[in-house]
């Protein structure tokens, strides 16, 4: 009986270690898009960021672009698709980057990651992924602010629906190259 007892004991405390571990573990923007369906290479152009790096980079006065979305959305795996299909078509080296949503699940999450990122939304239904056109401090346009005058440029057709293709065109043309 004693000897049941660590085994049980010893199982428990593994499967613990093994939690600890894994959730521990960096973002892996492959792993999860991949997972979810999202047809990409292991090498792709996306590059995650932290919240403290966006904000680095923002206090830096740097020009870039930032996709936000989840891959527990269908729309954002989809969009991530086309992105990186473009991307591929155009032999584009760089990267664009992206931060991931996943786990800002509640109402205050989101909320305080609104204004972390001086967005109007972290959610974007139509499309299932924000972009945001950072100069700095400063934020040029925002696909959650439908009203924002400065995505005309990004719509396309005679619906002039957003493209978020020509949303990584505009970062192959005017942001500064990360490799």
């Amino acid at each position: 009986m004693k000897k049941f007892k660590r085994i049980i004991v010893c199982v428990i405390s593994l499967f613990f270690l093994s939690v600890i571990l894994t959730s521990c573990g960096e973002y892996n923007f492959y792993n999860d898009f991949h997972g979810a369906g999202a047809e990409i290479e292991s090498k792709n152009s996306f590059k995650a960021l932290t919240l403290d790096e966006i904000t680095a980079k923002r206090n830096q006065n740097e020009e870039f672009v930032l996709f936000i979305g989840s891959s527990s959305d269908s729309k954002c795996v989809t969009r991530v698709t086309e992105i990186q299909e473009e991307l591929t078509d155009i032999k584009y080296e760089g990267v664009v980057y992206f931060f991931s949503t996943k786990d800002y699940t509640t109402a205050t999450k989101r909320t305080e990651l609104q204004d972390k990122l001086n967005i109007k939304s972290t959610t974007s239904s139509d499309y299932g992924m924000i972009a945001v056109g950072y100069h700095g401090r400063s934020v040029e346009f925002d696909t959650s602010d439908i009203s924002n005058f400065n995505l005309d440029k990004f719509k396309v057709g005679s619906s002039k629906k957003l493209s978020f293709v020509a949303i990584a065109d505009y970062v192959v043309l005017y942001c500064p190259q990360e490799n």
